[in-house]
This record gives structure tokens, C-alpha cells and sequence, in this order.
């Protein structure tokens, strides 16, 4: 195998040619290489050592023109790192398109500011009754629970055990009581929620109603 350096002066690049046109003019069957070392530094011969294999390597055809180039394969650091771009670029790319398309729907949905704060306001009125109507379920299962409660203090303060019957009625109040508190917070929590997402879309549908104004202009 025939193996020699890049020319580093003007006096090496004239020997270098001279080796080069010696391997170029082999037999059409010989195959002539370059390829990077470990230090940068180019060779060129009829054969790549094991080595190097993954090095940037590259072939020349007999006229001397590079016919085929082959990369220096990347390191498990550098693929992994290329991975973690490709999917980074992915999520932000579907993050693009999914924004797009909540856009869309705004515009298509509210024409202007005022239709979406007449739509916000009417879905928080509906909250507002569900949570007026827990409360009220909530007070009147409280005021049969201390009717039915002070029945059985009574009953027991007589030395008489209080009836099954009368027991299930306090039970049952007493989930119904706890069934409207926990509607309550949950109600709420959820309101505080949509004001939330209105609020942001609001945000978001006047700069787009802004943007769409300003190209019209």
C-alpha cells in the first residue's frame, strides 16, 4: 500500500503530484483514497488502514476527481446530541402547528374582543348558578341534618336507642352535605380555571386581530 502525507510547501506539493500521477496511472482496477488521520493531517493511497476506516475519507477515479466522499462518523456523544436536536425541533414544531391551529379556531370562533367576552361571561354565570345551587343544597341538607340530629339527641337522652330508620335519614344528609361541598370546590376550582383560559385567549385574540388590522393597512 502506498501511503503519503498532504503537502505542507510548494516543494512537497510538486512531489506529491508526482506520487499522485504515479498512482493514478495504475491499472484501472487500483483504487486510489484520501483520508484524515487522528491529527487532521490527509493522506492519500490505494488503501485506507482499519484504523481511519471511520475517518473523513474520500475516492478518486482515475483523472484524479474525488468520485465518492464519506464523512467522518460521529462519536455516540455527537449522535446523541443530533437525537436530542431532531426532537427538540419535532416538539417545536408541533408546538407551531398546534398554536396555529388554536388561532384558527379563535379567529373562526370570536369575530372580536366582545364576542369573547360575552361567551367568557355567560360560561362563568353558568358556573356561578351551578355553585349558587351547591350552596343552597348544601345549607338545606345542614338544616335537616340538625332537626334529625337533635331528634336523635333526644331520643337517646330518653335511654332509648335511636331507630335504624332515623339513623339511615342522618346518614344520608350527611353525604348529601358533603356530596354539595365537595361540588363547591370543585365548581370553583374549575371557574377559576376557564377565567383563566379566557383570559389568555383574550390576550391572544386582540394580538391577532391587531396583527390582522396592521397587514390590512
Amino acid at each position: 500500500m502506498k501511503t503519503m502525507f498532504a503537502p505542507s510547501s510548494p516543494r512537497a506539493a510538486r512531489i506529491l503530484a508526482a506520487l499522485l500521477a504515479c498512482l493514478l496511472a495504475a491499472p484501472a482496477a487500483a483504487q486510489i483514497y484520501r483520508w484524515v488521520d487522528d491529527e487532521g493531517r490527509v493522506h492519500y493511497g490505494d488503501k485506507i488502514p482499519a484504523k481511519y476506516a471511520k475517518n473523513e475519507r474520500s475516492k478518486l477515479n482515475q483523472q484524479g476527481q474525488t468520485v465518492d466522499v464519506r464523512s467522518r462518523e460521529k462519536t455516540a456523544d455527537e449522535r446523541a446530541a443530533e437525537e436530542r436536536a431532531r426532537i427538540a425541533r419535532e416538539q417545536q414544531r408541533q408546538q407551531e402547528a398546534e398554536q396555529a391551529r388554536y388561532d384558527s379556531f379563535l379567529l373562526s370562533t370570536y369575530p372580536t374582543v366582545g364576542a369573547l367576552e360575552r361567551a367568557r361571561d355567560d360560561r362563568l354565570a353558568i358556573m356561578d348558578g351551578q355553585i349558587v345551587n351547591a350552596r343552597k343544597s348544601q345549607q338545606e341538607a345542614l338544616n335537616a341534618l340538625e332537626v334529625l340530629q337533635q331528634r336523635a339527641a333526644r331520643i337517646e337522652s330518653n335511654g332509648r336507642p335511636v331507630p335504624e330508620k332515623l339513623q339511615s335519614q342522618i346518614a344520608a344528609f350527611e353525604d348529601t352535605h358533603a356530596e354539595a361541598r365537595r361540588r363547591i370546590v370543585s365548581v370553583e376550582r374549575e371557574r377559576e380555571n376557564v377565567a383563566a383560559d379566557f383570559a389568555r385567549d383574550r390576550a391572544r385574540l386582540a394580538e391577532l386581530l391587531d396583527s390582522r388590522s396592521a397587514y390590512r393597512e
